[in-house]
């Protein structure tokens, strides 16, 4: 019977020629053909983002093969590997493979980018030989961000005049754009009649050129969308809506905010409420400046005395009676400012005849001459006068102070006096106003 030999050749990395043979004996010559199994010699991947997104295309580096791209991304894999191809696929974990075209040794094809996968290229030459252990890709899907919208302005629940005007400015963001801004309302009060169980849209411009972070301003003239009696109260909010064409337009909301339209009996009782604090605070101020006169003259006719200098305790006394000045001063600026808005309020309800309105405008004058800068220069110089200790100059300061003091009392008192005159003439024209309102 014959012997069988047997023999492995392992690790050929090239053809090879063999025979078998003993002594002087051998078999005929036989070729082992060695195969390099096809693989990627370059991997370039380009990405065309959703055309919403107004992205230009995006080209990967060579050789990277992870993909990070927003939902709806189509994107490009082309290779070129190191034999002639028959067949190249992307075999996903998550759907099925997708075949890629063939040419010579390139293959290209693409892909629409819609969750979170991964992904190897499987790839057959001519020989039916595939590649050995392919490397594995991410694909990390990105969602289009929902929009974003506040009120900025008013920002907060209030009391709308009778004019029935709402400047409105509102915050959009979102991260490509927007294609709607809507503004909801409805009555949510009223004495009237039942309030309404739906919102109604008003659709705002949003600005061609609109960035993704966006400041809109809009002027609602609410008589052209409701008709409203005193204390009613309407509920609203905003939405916008962005351009997202993949997965569909995606809504933000605002806060939700009321406004009211108050009585006239409201209106008259907040005046009288505002007007009796300013006149109380006017009063004061009066009060005070009177007592800080006295303090300041008795500091003065003690320095005046050869045998009295400025000491601890009386530099102290004026230091004390400086500050208060500068509140009473920041008091005045206050108290000025909310006149002015009191007065804004009062124009807006109608309810100041010209007349009335004219002594408001004379009031706030003087109430800005309340904070004449040479009334504080002088408290000031006398500061300067008080650090430096010199008794000359610490006197004309006190003159000067004492001066412009008396200035700004009497001015006090004249402020004073034509805000009692103008809060009389006040009430007639609240009067007036309830007439005209019955008839």
């Amino acid at each position: 019977s014959g012997t069988t030999f047997a023999h492995s050749l392992n690790q050929l990395r090239r053809t090879t020629e063999y025979y078998a043979g003993r002594k002087d004996q051998k078999t005929s010559q036989h070729t082992i053909t060695v195969h390099d199994r096809p693989s990627i010699r370059s991997l370039q991947i380009t990405l065309n983002y959703p055309s919403y997104t107004a992205l230009p295309a995006r080209s990967l580096d060579g050789n990277a093969g992870n993909v990070t791209a927003i939902r709806g991304t189509r994107a490009t894999i082309e290779i070129a590997s190191n034999k002639d191809l028959v067949d190249a696929k992307i075999i996903f974990r998550e759907r099925d493979p997708v075949a890629m075209d063939i040419d010579g040794r390139n293959a290209r094809t693409q892909f629409t980018v819609d969750r979170d996968d991964r992904y190897h290229i499987l790839l057959e030459d001519t020989n039916g030989i595939q590649n050995e252990d392919p490397i594995e890709y991410t694909i990390r899907m990105v969602e289009d961000e929902y929009p974003i919208i506040s009120i900025v302005k008013p920002g907060r629940d209030k009391n709308i005049d009778e004019n029935l005007r709402l400047p409105m400015i509102f915050r959009i963001q979102d991260d490509f754009g927007f294609t709607r801004l809507q503004l909801g309302y409805r009555l949510k009060q009223s004495r009237y009649e039942p309030p309404h169980a739906e919102y109604s849209y008003i659709d705002i411009p949003i600005p061609s050129n609109a960035s993704n972070d966006e400041i809109v301003e809009y002027l609602w003239e609410v008589r052209q969308h409701m008709r409203l009696a005193p204390e009613d109260v309407v509920s609203y909010y905003a939405v916008v809506y962005d351009n997202d064409t993949v997965s569909g337009q995606k809504r933000g909301e605002s806060e939700t905010y009321i406004f009211r339209l108050p009585s006239l009996d409201e209106v008259f009782a907040g005046m009288d409420q505002r007007q009796s604090k300013s006149r109380d605070d006017l009063e004061y101020s009066v009060d005070e400046a009177e007592q800080l006169r006295r303090e300041l003259d008795d500091i003065r006719k003690e320095l005046q005395l050869a045998q009295h200098e400025m000491n601890w305790e009386r530099e102290q006394r004026m230091k004390d009676v400086l500050d208060r000045y500068e509140e009473l001063q920041q008091n005045l600026e206050q108290m000025d400012q909310d006149l002015e808005e009191m007065v804004d309020e009062m124009q807006r309800h109608n309810i100041l005849s010209h007349e009335t309105l004219e002594k408001y405008l004379e009031l706030q004058e003087l109430y800005q001459q309340l904070t004449d800068p040479e009334f504080r220069k002088a408290m000031e110089k006398l500061r300067e006068a008080m650090d430096r200790m010199d008794p000359n100059e610490l006197r004309e300061a006190m003159r000067n102070m004492s001066f412009n003091e008396e200035q700004f009392r009497q001015s006090l008192e004249r402020t004073l006096n034509l805000l009692k005159r103008v809060q009389i003439e006040q009430k007639v024209d609240q009067l007036l106003k309830r007439a005209e309102q019955m008839v």
